[in-house]
């Protein structure tokens, strides 16, 4: 929600009050607090029909007609990104040496699916509408690697190792899954009960390749980090969203001047959550600008 603020405020006009009001009524706080930043800065009632108008038309110009799409990424990328754009040909990793992985895992019927983004989605930049799910996908980047670290295969809180740059609970995740692939007895595989266990050279590279992304994925350079990409910079979906207050509150089936104006924002940005979409097409580093999000240290605790 803040970075949605400072697209709709550059210059964080009334940040602290926009803040304040989330501390105490959490999301369902945002709207008021849009509505009510708006408003002061317009110097406009937002209970006056001309000032929901007015606000509606201030929000929905910032956000939506001259907003932009949030692309998350791990901050690991981030100089290259700054070098050469968003370039949906480039992997900041060898897709072959994944491959070889998930096929020693699929050989002992272990098969981990790594990431549709890094694996089937090769050749596409995916961008999202909203900054709703930037922080999960920023922290969890790359996908294959949050998956190949824990993913569904580990239990509880392991799970989300990678996302909590938890390093012990990365390798034990990771010997766990090995320690499973060569527990095949011999009788069981002649007897096709079992697949065959993995060998002591396949684990070796297993853990080498485990370590040695850990350190590029998980490193002092991996913060959280997104691309702010002005909605002119691509070729986004056509928008299917009221542009006027009043038809915004026609969807309550009330008047609108009974519909308060943060009651319409609040519609807008949840129907504008679903126009999440990708681009085949490189974005130059100048067409957008990189803001680094909170450190995943900071917002989940080790257990």
């Amino acid at each position: 929600m803040t970075l949605e603020y400072g697209v709709l405020h550059p210059d964080l006009f009334g940040i602290d009050a926009f803040l304040d009001g989330i501390k105490t009524s959490g999301h369902f706080g945002a709207d008021k607090g849009f509505t009510a930043s708006i408003a002061d800065r317009l110097h406009i009632d937002p209970e006056s029909q001309g000032g929901k108008e007015a606000i509606f038309s201030y929000y929905y110009d910032k956000i939506i007609g001259n907003g932009v799409y949030y692309h998350g990424f791990n901050g690991a990328f981030e100089d290259a990104i700054r070098e050469h754009g968003l370039d949906p040909q480039m992997r900041h990793w060898d897709n072959d040496e994944v491959r070889g992985i998930m096929e020693i895992c699929a050989k002992a019927g272990s098969p981990i699916f790594l990431g549709s983004s890094g694996i089937d989605g090769e050749g596409r930049t995916h961008y999202s509408s909203t900054p709703f799910i930037t922080y999960p996908y920023a922290a969890a980047s790359p996908e294959w690697f949050s998956e190949f670290a824990g993913g569904a295969y580990a239990p509880g809180e392991k799970s989300s190792a990678f996302l909590r740059r938890d390093t012990q609970a990365a390798k034990d995740n990771v010997a766990a899954l090995c320690d499973q692939m060569q527990a095949a007895k011999p009788e069981d595989v002649r007897a096709r009960r079992s697949y065959p266990p993995i060998t002591v050279v396949e684990r070796d590279r297993i853990t080498a390749f485990f370590t040695k992304y850990w350190d590029m994925f998980a490193g002092s350079q991996s913060q959280p980090t997104v691309a702010l990409i002005p909605r002119s910079a691509v070729n986004g979906r056509t928008l299917n969203l009221p542009r006027t207050f009043a038809t915004a509150a026609s969807l309550y089936g009330r008047n609108p001047h009974e519909v308060p104006v943060e009651d319409a924002i609040g519609t807008v940005r949840r129907l504008f959550a679903d126009q999440d979409s990708s681009t085949t097409e490189s974005i130059p580093p100048e067409k957008f600008s990189i803001v680094k999000l909170p450190e995943p240290q900071r917002l989940f605790t080790k257990k």
